[in-house]
Formats: structure tokens, C-alpha cells, sequence
């Protein structure tokens, strides 16, 4: 039995003998990750688990998952550790999501010092993989699932195991500039034939060539208006204007509760039947998530614009109900008129807001913009009249995916 300040909500997964929990720690009002040890495990595999997870705990590191507690009862070892909230790498790749490259190397970087602070004390991981390194967006990606059996591993088996992982996380390879790609590929190449210690990549990591910084984003909205009867066009494509997706993952411990929401492209020609009005255009988007991190994919924005509908944007994923997380996130809308009409097909049950400012700045605070119109989506095509207002800025809330 746990102590009793920890309540279990959700088992997530099970990683070889160990059962993995997303829980509450009652005392200190947060969530935390348990990972409880087969109660049939030998006295052998307990003393093994336990001795593994307190090395971790021994080593502060950004990119390393925090332990909390690492003990037995009634013959069951568990260990509580932070919840980092992020998906792994694992999960990134069964959904086509290559670390964004602005990240790779800092994260790379950072994963490889992680594991050389380890084998500085003596210690191995045992159990490097795709599915025991946690990244979300805006955040450092850290090494956890402590614990895993690691008999007969070296130091150098958990370099080889890393450098696969970075390369599997960084995709194609094509996606990188021509002068930098090549360079962190040779790099990968080297520790995966097992050429580097774990410091020998990080050093070469950090001094490797990266992607020049993107350009600060505009602070102020171009615009252009219709006139009334115009539709918003983030309406219009044949049966799909804007497509929210529920997407949800079935397998990896951080999966089975996270859900997030996909935006396809925003085409500018109307297959709907028609409403009177001039031409119509979203003339430019951007995420909104003052209540989180701020970024939500940023990269794929473009996409919402590329008249593609094949690509799209979507939120990150989230491991509870959106509305137990934050109040929403969004997108901000540009618009080349005063539309009057949105409308949205996506999935049945996903809970929206059309919001709007009369500034050309999108507000800090969602409680400043006001709130036109309250949707939960059905099956089909759902149309909301927006009234009457002219200028500002259009903000599609998403309140419950």
C-alpha cells in the first residue's frame, strides 16, 4: 500500500514490471508519477529498483526527471516522481512530431549531460529508449523511468541507447539546413558506433552548428475587411472548415489521459453554399495560450493557411480534461472583413468560444475579449452568427477537447 497522502487517479501504463500512475500528492496539492514494482518481484529486483531510483534522486539536473520518494511497503517498492506533463519521445514519433530543430540541440545537449552526471557518480540508466525521455514543446526534455532492470548494462550501452533516440527525434534529416544537418547526423553516427562517453557528446553537441534564431513575431496585426453577409473564412472548405480532432493515445504511460485538439488548413475558396459578401481571407494566425506555456506548436501555424488540407495545426496534448489544466487555449484570427458567420466542423462534443476584441492587439487576459458566441460541436456543419462588429481581432476558444 501507498502512503496514504498519495491518491492514485489514473493508471497509465505498465513499463516491463512496473505499474506507472498518474496520482495526487495530498499534502503538497500536485500531481505526481508513481511507479509501483510487481508485488512478485524478488526481494533481488526490489533492492535493485529502489538502489537505482535513489541514485537518480542523488542528481539535480534540468534534464532529468525529479524523484520525490523512493521506498517499499508491505514488500512493494514504488518511487514518486515529478510529472512533467510531457509525452514522450515515443509518442512524438507514433504522431510524426520531430523535435522542432530550434530545440533539438539545447535538448540533445542537455539529455546527453544528464546522463553523463549519472555515470560521473558510477552510475547507469539501463533503460534509455524513446519511451523513458519525456519533451513538451517550450520545455526542457528530461530523462526519467528510474528503476528499469539493467544488468550488464555500461555506460557506453547508455550513450549508443541515447544517440538513437536523438537521432529518431530529430526526423529527416532533409528538414535541417544543408551546412548543419550532416554535422549533428556525424555526430549521432560517432556516439551510436560507441565512440563518445556520455560528456564526449554533450560537448560535441553543444559546439555543433544550430538553426539561426527565428525573427522576433510582429506585434501588430495587417488587415484587410468584407463587408456584412461575409463569411469568416476559417470557414471555408467542403464540409470541413475548421476540423477539431480529439486525438487520444492508448498505449505509452503518459497516453492514456492526455487529449489534444488538430486544426486543419484554412482554405481560401468557399465550397459551402454560398453567403453574399465580398471575398474573404484569414490573413494571419497565432496561437493563444496565456494560461499555459505559450506555445502550442507554433511551427505548424502556416499550415493553417497553406490551402493544404493534408497538414494542419493542433494543440499540444494534455493529460487531464483541458478545463482542469487552464480555461482554454485558442487561436487569433486576422480577417480581411467584419465577418458575420463561422462556421466549424469538428468533433462531436468539443466545447468553443468565438471571442472578439475591437484592438488590433490580441489582449493578455482571455477575460478581455468579449465572448460572442458558445458552441459545443455536433456531428456536421455548425454555423454561428457573430452579429454585427467591425475591425479587431476574432479568437476561436477552445474550452474542452
Amino acid at each position: 500500500m501507498l502512503p496514504s497522502r498519495y491518491r492514485t487517479e489514473i493508471r497509465t501504463g505498465r513499463d516491463i514490471d512496473v505499474e506507472v500512475w498518474l496520482a495526487a500528492d495530498q499534502t503538497l496539492d500536485r500531481p505526481v508519477l508513481i511507479r509501483q514494482l510487481d508485488p512478485t518481484a524478488s526481494s533481488h529486483r526490489r533492492h535493485e529498483f529502489l538502489r537505482s531510483v535513489r541514485q537518480a534522486a542523488s542528481i539535480s539536473h534540468t534534464h532529468l526527471i525529479d524523484v520525490y520518494a523512493a521506498d517499499q511497503a508491505n514488500d512493494i517498492a514504488y518511487a514518486v516522481l515529478e510529472w512533467s506533463g510531457g509525452m514522450t519521445i515515443a509518442d512524438r514519433l507514433e504522431a510524426r512530431i520531430p523535435m522542432d530543430n530550434k530545440e533539438f540541440l539545447p535538448n540533445a545537449a542537455g539529455l546527453a549531460e544528464a546522463l553523463d552526471a549519472l555515470h560521473e557518480k558510477g552510475y547507469v540508466h539501463g533503460g534509455v529508449d524513446t519511451t523513458s525521455i519525456f519533451y513538451a514543446t517550450a520545455h526542457p526534455a528530461k530523462l526519467g523511468c528510474f528503476g528499469r532492470p539493467a544488468a550488464g548494462v555500461t555506460p557506453r550501452d547508455d550513450v549508443v541507447a541515447l544517440a538513437g533516440v536523438l537521432q529518431a527525434a530529430a526526423g529527416d534529416a532533409g528538414s535541417w539546413d544543408d551546412d548543419i544537418g550532416p554535422h549533428i547526423s556525424a555526430i549521432l553516427d560517432g556516439a551510436r558506433a560507441g565512440e563518445m562517453s556520455a560528456f564526449e557528446l554533450a560537448e560535441a553537441l553543444h559546439t555543433a552548428p544550430g538553426p539561426s534564431p527565428s525573427p522576433p513575431p510582429a506585434q501588430n496585426w495587417t488587415w484587410r475587411w468584407i463587408g456584412p453577409g461575409g463569411i469568416l473564412v476559417a470557414v471555408a472548405v467542403a464540409a470541413g472548415i475548421l476540423a477539431l480532432l480529439t486525438q487520444r493515445g492508448d498505449e505509452s504511460p503518459f497516453r492514456v489521459p492526455e487529449t489534444s485538439t488538430t486544426i486543419t488548413t484554412i482554405q481560401q475558396t468557399t465550397t459551402t453554399p454560398p453567403i453574399v459578401g465580398q471575398e474573404v481571407a484569414v490573413t494571419e494566425v497565432s496561437v493563444y495560450d496565456p494560461l499555459g506555456d505559450g506555445a502550442e506548436f507554433d511551427q505548424r501555424l502556416p499550415q493553417l493557411i497553406d490551402d493544404d488540407l493534408g497538414t494542419g495545426w493542433r494543440t499540444e496534448r494534455y493529460f487531464n480534461p483541458l478545463s482542469r489544466i487552464k480555461a482554454g487555449v485558442g487561436i487569433v484570427l486576422g480577417v480581411n472583413g467584419n465577418p458575420s458567420i463561422v462556421s466549424i466542423v469538428g468533433s462531436p462534443g468539443t466545447s468553443t468560444q468565438m471571442r472578439w476584441t475591437p484592438t488590433a492587439i490580441a489582449p493578455e487576459s482571455p477575460d478581455d475579449w468579449e465572448i460572442v458566441a458558445e458552441v459545443v460541436l455536433s456531428e456536421g456543419e455548425n454555423r454561428v452568427d457573430l452579429g454585427d462588429r467591425e475591425g479587431g481581432l476574432w479568437l476561436l476558444w477552445i474550452t474542452e477537447v
